[in-house]
C-alpha cells in the first residue's frame, strides 16, 4: 500500500482531487466522478494542497489519472 494521502474515509488520493482542481473542474464535477467523497472534502484537499504544495499549487501542472 502506498503512503500517498487520501481523502479521509475514502480511498480517493488527495492528489487526484488536486489534479481535478488544477484542470479547472468544479466541485460538482468532482462529486459526480467520486460520489463517496464527504461534504467539505474538496475544500479540505484545497487547504491541504496550499499547505503542502504552496500557495501556487493550482498553477502547477498535473495530469488526471481518471478519465
Amino acid at each position: 500500500m502506498s503512503n500517498e494521502p487520501v481523502v479521509r474515509g475514502t480511498r480517493v488520493p488527495a492528489m487526484t482531487v488536486v489534479a481535478y482542481l488544477r484542470a479547472g473542474r468544479s466541485s460538482r464535477e468532482i462529486f459526480e466522478d467520486y460520489p463517496t467523497l464527504p461534504i467539505g472534502s474538496i475544500e479540505a484537499v484545497a487547504a491541504w494542497a496550499e499547505e503542502e504544495l504552496g500557495p501556487d499549487w493550482r498553477g502547477q501542472t498535473s495530469s488526471l489519472s481518471h478519465s
